[in-house]
């Protein structure tokens, strides 16, 4: 089995006139695998979103290479990364603020099939047909982002990413706006979706305990290198780094 996403000695270094070169990210290298959830933790600015943005090429690395389904797309700009987007979504921190304030949840759900030239009714069944396999009501549609909670902000965040069928969804701490409930909830959609589409993730989080009912594998991140992985049981039972120890101790 070939691997949808693979990143090979990623690095990104930031510099500023007149200061020191800051290296947000030190040589990443990690694969993840059709039907794979992949969680990648570590305290606030350890690197992680950088990642994110590097592999959703939002941000261009310093080093390293770049692989969707074998495709090298490092160095994609503009509409080169069009049917790369096709094949990958992300899915960001806050929900509300992911939407055009000025549009109603379902024409945002709906851009990317109209942009693939979807006609008129077919993309309004289509985006009724993704809000309920999200876990909303069709009407939901016609709300503006204001009107609608966060946790149902998020699940239209879903639908719209679900909508060109990707192959990888990146999550980038898609619950930490959420209250504990709507977490759980949030986490049992995706993993309901997962089973019916054999999605990959990238599930980005601080939160260990959130994580570890449904990750395959477990990445951890300090000061933006990768120091461990394993699945749940191996990172939380037989934690080799101190910072791992330390992390779950804090976090479970």
């Amino acid at each position: 089995m070939k691997p949808v996403l693979e990143v090979q000695n990623l690095t990104k270094i930031f510099s500023y006139k007149g200061q020191p070169d800051i290296t947000a990210v030190s040589d990443i290298s990690f694969q993840i695998f059709p039907g794979e959830w992949v969680a990648l933790i570590g305290e606030s600015g350890s690197g992680k979103s950088t990642i994110a943005k590097m592999v959703t090429r939002l941000l261009a690395p310093s080093k390293g290479s770049i692989f969707l389904n074998g495709r090298d797309i490092t160095h994609m700009k503009g509409m080169q990364l069009k049917p790369i987007y096709q094949k990958m979504q992300m899915v960001f921190q806050t929900p509300a603020g992911s939407f055009d304030p000025r549009r109603t949840l379902g024409d945002g759900i709906g851009e990317s099939l109209r942009n693939s030239g979807m006609g008129p009714i077919q993309t309004q069944e289509r985006v009724i047909q993704l809000l309920t396999q999200c876990g909303l009501d069709g009407s939901f549609a016609k709300y503006y982002p204001h009107e609608a909670s966060g946790g149902q902000c998020q699940r239209a965040a879903i639908a719209r990413a679900l909508a060109i069928e990707p192959e990888l969804l990146i999550c980038d701490e898609i619950t930490s706006a959420l209250d504990v409930t709507v977490q759980a909830q949030i986490m049992e959609l995706l993993h309901s979706i997962q089973k019916q589409t054999n999605m990959a993730y990238l599930f980005i989080s601080h939160d260990l305990a959130l994580v570890q009912q449904f990750s395959h594998r477990i990445l951890v991140l300090q000061q933006g290198k990768l120091i461990e992985e394993g699945t749940p049981d191996e990172i939380i039972f037989h934690p080799k780094e101190a910072y791992t120890k330390q992390f779950i101790e804090s976090t479970l």
